[in-house]
């Protein structure tokens, strides 16, 4: 009956915790591509995984979960809560010049708690999507100089809950995980367009709209490792996810205005209101697949590729369909995390039983300009250490990456991000799940 006795009051107090902290956790962004589609789009994998880029789709652990393909939960030996934090500091630049920006943003929120015979319950409240840019075009008619201004912010959230079953569950040498995720995502994202003229007597004209999104998703996960020898084991893991109509509501408004010298606006008339616009927004399929090589339970390699058909992506208003993507995306992910020492105990040093992760990611599409996909890459290091002398399989996660997005030509955006995250476990001898017999 370890860990189990109070296992229903957990998974209540996780779920509102989950509810409570849902309008803090969306991740902010400064990049001009968040204009594209949803936003840019965030992991929705545990602080660990982000120090690899998400390369570790197909891994199994008793100690750290693997929230990318839920389906390797059964593995762990205790329940795990984990969080992240990154601050992101950005550089944008093409021919005008150079521009620095600077975000932080709350992670993921995640809970793994392994069951009996084999079964495990995963709970998360994930950010989907991010949207934050403002830009500044000038344009000239008729010697009339102006100024088009396109902003935006908001973004999609996730609340979801996974459950996994391991078919080996009896085995020590192979594990074979599936799991089902039901995910309610929500949220909502606001654009705005203006034409302002340097002369204060022409009108300006601003455009805004607002587009709401909830409905329930699904994804699959399968899991399948096996030792080749005694000191080797590969892995192969798949997520699939099902293209998606969502409810949609949306919402539009174009208005005169008038600004003045100290760049306060008086708006002076509206020129059109969509209220209210229901509908639907079809979120586009997703294909994910991952391999690991694990050595001495020391050295770990992996790989994964992601597909995601955003050239589906597309909305539904009054029976008329309209196709709002751009072009696939296509994301390649290659990490290694090595760890000195296997031994757990106080005789080692920290520094043995931590491990280190690196990660390489490259991915092109999605964003699509004057017809051409944009193109980033990532490079990633970062350490996971253990709590030692707390006698927990608890780890503090510190790590960086590197990368960049776009070319000059256009606008090139170099960004270095830092994340801390923590995964909190208890062994046996904690008692964060038992029940007193004796009051």
């Amino acid at each position: 009956m370890r860990f189990y006795s109070n296992i229903y009051k957990v998974t209540f107090c996780t779920i509102g915790l989950l509810f409570a902290v849902a309008s803090m956790a969306q991740t902010q962004t400064y990049s001009p591509f968040s204009r594209f589609g949803v936003g840019e789009i965030n992991s929705s994998g545990s602080s660990f995984q982000r120090l690899s880029l998400n390369s570790n789709l197909a891994s199994t652990s008793k100690e750290l979960p693997n929230f990318l393909n839920k389906a390797s939960l059964a593995s762990l030996s205790a329940p795990v809560f984990d969080f992240s934090f990154a601050y992101n500091n950005t550089q944008l630049e093409n021919a005008q010049g150079k521009q620095n920006l600077a975000s932080g943003a709350l992670g993921s929120l995640l809970i793994a708690l392994p069951l009996q015979r084999g079964f495990a319950l995963g709970l998360g409240l994930s950010p989907v999507s991010s949207v934050g840019y403002k830009s500044t075009n000038t344009i000239t008619q008729d010697s009339i100089q102006g100024f088009v201004i396109n902003e935006g912010e908001g973004g999609l959230n996730s609340v979801h809950a996974s459950f996994a079953y391991n078919f080996l569950n009896k085995s020590d040498s192979s594990y074979l995980g599936v799991s089902l995720t039901g995910s309610y995502t929500f949220g909502s994202i606001d654009r705005s367009r203006s034409i302002e003229f340097t002369e204060s007597y022409f009108k300006n004209t601003r455009n805004t709209t607002s587009l709401t999104v909830s409905d329930i998703r699904m994804e699959v996960g399968v899991l399948y490792n096996t030792y080749l020898s005694a000191a080797s084991k590969i892995a192969f893991g798949l997520v699939y996810t099902p293209a998606t109509n969502m409810n949609r509501s949306y919402n539009e408004l174009t208005r005169h205005y008038l600004t003045n010298s100290l760049g306060s606006e008086t708006f002076k008339d509206t020129v059109n209101v969509v209220d209210e616009k229901s509908g639907e927004v079809t979120l586009p399929s997703s294909l994910n697949f991952g391999v690991s090589y694990t050595l001495n339970r020391k050295l770990t390699v992996s790989a994964s590729i992601m597909n995601t058909l955003w050239s589906d992506y597309k909305q539904t208003i009054n029976g008329v369909e309209t196709n709002l993507g751009t072009s696939d995306l296509n994301e390649f992910s290659f990490g290694i995390q090595y760890k000195p020492s296997t031994l757990s105990t106080l005789n080692e040093s920290v520094f043995k039983q931590s491990i280190i992760s690196v990660g390489f990611r490259s991915s092109t599409g999605y964003v699509n300009v004057n017809g051409e996909d944009i193109q980033s890459q990532a490079v990633s290091v970062g350490l996971s250490i253990p709590f030692r002398r707390s006698s927990t399989n608890s780890y503090f996660h510190f790590g960086t990456e590197v990368g960049s997005r776009g070319e000059t030509d256009l606008i090139q955006e170099r960004y270095a991000k830092v994340f801390i995250g923590l995964s909190i476990s208890p062994k046996s001898v904690d008692r964060w799940f038992y029940k007193r017999k004796y009051n």
